[in-house]
């Protein structure tokens, strides 16, 4: 469903809604916000990524295209730095789908498919790779991948020569740096401030929330705070306000809510 929102009066109208698409979860869109893409978050051939037009004017969508991710419960998708790439975390398929597309936005078959294994102390949670979130860095030269499953963050390199239309040439596996998170933590989701300066980081199964500072591809600790400690393995989301004064973290299960924090400016720490 689409919701068009009145930031000066707070009025909420629904222009319209889209049929088609089996469960839909997250989504995000490009630059311009014309185009739109969202997960099926199913399992089998219902795991989907879809692509999407948005009409501004008319506040309407249209559905482009769907494709199989090949992975089962995708729950996350991304755009490469230069959006010319899609990228899915698949949570139950411990994998990250990326495609490619064409010129009017259409994802394609061509994909390249990068599974993962492992686990963690965890039995219930951790009984495997557990891929939740895909994002770039904002100097477009990093994937990172976090894996609840593994309590770590995947570091991909961006290839030499990404090639339009070709999937397989996005990231350089070979260089692939894996950075161990605490045991048991279950990483889920990785975002970074305005500045591109710090990192902040989620982990679900611990309550914690971890600040790094970014730079050139390196990760650095620089605070670890109990976000949850009344409900584990409750934490979900985690976002910056554009402004950069404030990060939002969202509980789930048995308080659903969201934590404001305030955000040093200079330091980058809550």
């Amino acid at each position: 469903r689409m919701y068009r929102f009145d930031g000066q009066t707070a009025d909420v109208d629904y222009p319209c809604g889209l049929k088609g698409i089996s469960n839909p979860a997250f989504l995000t869109s490009d630059s311009t916000g014309n185009r739109i893409y969202a997960i099926g978050d199913d399992e089998g051939k219902s795991s989907t990524a879809n692509a999407l037009l948005f009409d501004k004017e008319s506040g309407l969508l249209s559905l482009l295209n769907s494709q199989s991710t090949d992975g089962e419960l995708p729950i996350y998708i991304t755009l490469s730095p230069k959006e010319d790439f899609v990228l899915t975390a698949n949570y139950k398929g411990g994998s990250i789908t990326v495609f490619s597309q064409d010129k009017k936005g259409k994802l394609q078959r061509d994909t390249k498919i990068i599974r993962f294994a492992g686990n963690g102390p965890n039995k219930k949670r951790q009984e495997q790779s557990h891929l939740h979130c895909v994002t770039f860095t904002p100097d477009g030269k990093f994937l990172l991948a976090t894996d609840l499953g593994t309590d770590c963050i995947y570091q991909f390199p961006i290839g030499k020569r990404p090639e339009a239309g070709k999937a397989h040439s996005l990231l350089d596996e070979s260089r692939v740096v894996r950075i161990q998170m605490d045991s048991g933590s279950g990483p889920r989701h990785i975002c970074f401030h305005p500045n591109g300066r710090f990192a902040y980081l989620i982990s679900e199964l611990s309550g914690k929330i971890i600040v790094f500072s970014y730079n050139e591809g390196k990760l650095e600790r620089l605070q670890t705070i109990v976000c949850d400690p009344f409900v584990a393995e409750g934490n979900a989301d985690i976002h910056v306000s554009s402004d950069g004064k404030f990060l939002y973290a969202s509980k789930r299960l048995k308080e659903d809510g969201i934590i404001v924090y305030s955000i040093d400016s200079q330091k980058g720490t809550l």
